[in-house]
């Protein structure tokens, strides 16, 4: 659902089975699949006021403390590292290395992430090695 501002009156659904009657002027909760259709209409405009969501892991500012910085390439530490996978939404896992993503490596699955979870810290290396060697 959308917070959208009605610009002119017209009705809709948002169940599929009750229509409701949006005035002008108003504010109300638009589904997401009729806002861009509305909206180039010119009966809607969205984004009323901006609600706060939590920022994905991905969005987050990680690479300014210490232990985020990356470690040189020669380093043992950059092979063994601190790898484990995180939920990235919608049942995919990206490997992280200090909480941010591994460019190179795919996403997995539930499974997969539980399981490379399970993994010590050397099989991790050699997981996410093996997955880059392929990239």
């Amino acid at each position: 659902m959308a917070e959208c501002k009605i610009l002119k009156p017209f009705s809709y659904s948002q169940d599929g089975i009750n229509a409701i009657t949006a005035t002008a002027g108003a504010i109300a909760d638009i589904p997401d699949a009729l806002v861009p259709g509305l909206e180039k209409e010119g009966y809607v405009t969205h984004s009323v006021a901006a609600k706060a969501i939590p920022a994905a892991a991905e969005n987050k500012m990680l690479s300014g403390a210490d232990e985020n910085k990356e470690a040189p390439p020669s380093s043992p530490d950059y092979i063994v590292g601190s790898y484990e996978a995180r939920d990235v939404g919608r049942g995919w896992y990206a490997i992280c290395r200090y909480g941010v993503e591994v460019s190179g490596v795919k996403k997995i699955r539930k499974d997969d992430a539980d399981a490379f979870n399970a993994m010590s810290a050397d099989e991790r290396a050699e997981y996410v090695a093996a997955e880059l060697a392929d990239a």
